[in-house]
């Protein structure tokens, strides 16, 4: 008897769900940011356009414990116009050392030749998973699907974040 209260219930949370056009997205690219090797050419550009945003050059940053090692980086076309965005990472933004890093997500600028602007805004995730690009669009770019350790170390719950592009700040944002 129980069991089929059960049943009954997944069923029509199933229904309502469906009937409310919910859908399961589906992901396109999945991958580990921090898997990209450092030496790769998305890695090298994240790298030299963070000592660019920070004004450092590679000794000072170096005394500061920042390498170019610790970047980690990858290419990937978020709106379809063909031109690869830069997704990645540097090791020294992680929060307290509990794995969540600042996510950049770099466009490249027709305007200014060979330089990325940045088009992301303080999107943090969990370095230790996988980072999901979803088949559908906000506006003209990627959903960006990932996770987010929980801050107090007692907690160790792990939640679905999603990064959604912004028209408005022209950037991707926490959904």
């Amino acid at each position: 008897m129980c069991l089929c209260a059960i049943c009954v219930c997944l069923v029509f949370n199933l229904k309502s769900a469906s009937a409310k056009g919910q859908k399961t997205p589906q992901i396109e690219y999945s991958c580990y940011i921090s898997n990209a090797k450092n030496n790769d050419e998305a890695s090298l550009l994240l790298w030299n356009w963070l000592l660019k945003y920070t004004r450092l050059t590679p000794q000072h940053a170096a005394s500061h414990g920042i390498y170019q090692k610790n970047t980690h980086a990858i290419f990937y076309d978020l709106d379809g116009d063909g031109t690869r965005e830069i997704l990645g990472t540097h090791n020294a933004t992680t929060i307290a050392g509990n794995g969540n890093n600042l996510l950049y997500i770099l466009k490249y600028d027709e305007k200014e030749f060979s330089k990325y602007r940045r088009i992301s805004q303080k999107l943090y995730f969990d370095i230790h998973k996988p980072i999901q690009i979803y088949s559908d669009e906000t506006g003209k770019y990627k959903r960006i699907g990932a996770k987010l350790l929980a801050p107090n170390e007692l907690d160790a719950e792990v939640k679905n974040v999603t990064f959604v592009f912004d028209k408005r700040k022209n950037s991707y944002t926490t959904k």
